[in-house]
């Protein structure tokens, strides 16, 4: 039945997560939720279920729910975006959705997938003058190609960091971009330790 009915399945999906959540007062529960207005969607169902049904077992499930996700000592969402226009247009409208239609607290905003390059500019005088050198040697000039390829994406997403600041009033916590195909466990320990490093 809870499948056929998709609320109510959302619904159990999130008792279970709250149920978790009360096993042990000093852990951490992470709840990855679906993209953009999906994920807003599925956290208003409890509140649906409050509204619709006003005594009973599914009653006191939708008031546990929300007693934790409207507790904002204990519960955030946090907003995970790519330092774009798009995605960040998207973020900023889904924050003010969240405000007004949510009770629940407001957590870091994540940038993800970042490219940064760090030179100053010496180092971007020196490939000016590289980039002339090494006009006519086609292996050599890709390299000065492929950093300004780096360089305009990173200046990109340092415009859109910028904005993120300006628009949610704290600086995001940064994941950089990994030049890798496939993520792996150490990938993942990187992550964890950049976003440790960031709190």
């Amino acid at each position: 039945l809870f499948r056929v009915i998709g609320g109510l399945y959302i619904f159990k999906q999130l008792t279970h997560i709250s149920e978790r959540a009360r096993e042990e007062d000093d852990q951490t529960v992470i709840v990855d939720l679906p993209a953009t207005g999906h994920g807003l969607a599925l956290l208003s169902v409890p509140s649906i279920v409050e509204r619709a049904v006003h005594a009973g077992p599914l009653r006191e499930c939708a008031e546990q729910v929300l007693e934790i996700i409207n507790d904002k000592k204990i519960s955030a969402l946090c907003f995970v975006t790519l330092a774009e226009e798009l995605p960040v247009r998207e973020t900023v409208e889904l924050r003010e959705r969240v405000a007004q239609e949510l009770g629940t607290g407001i957590g870091p905003v994540i940038a993800n997938g970042v490219h940064r390059v760090m030179v100053d500019d010496e180092a971007l005088d020196h490939i000016e003058e590289l980039k002339e050198k090494w006009k006519d040697d086609e292996d050599k000039s890709s390299l000065v190609e492929g950093f300004e390829l780096t360089k305009s994406r990173s200046d990109l997403n340092e415009r859109y960091l910028n904005e993120i600041e300006e628009e949610f009033g704290q600086t995001p916590v940064i994941v950089p971009f990994l030049f890798t195909e496939e993520i792996s466990y150490d990938h993942l320990v990187l992550i964890a330790d950049q976003l440790v490093r960031e709190q």
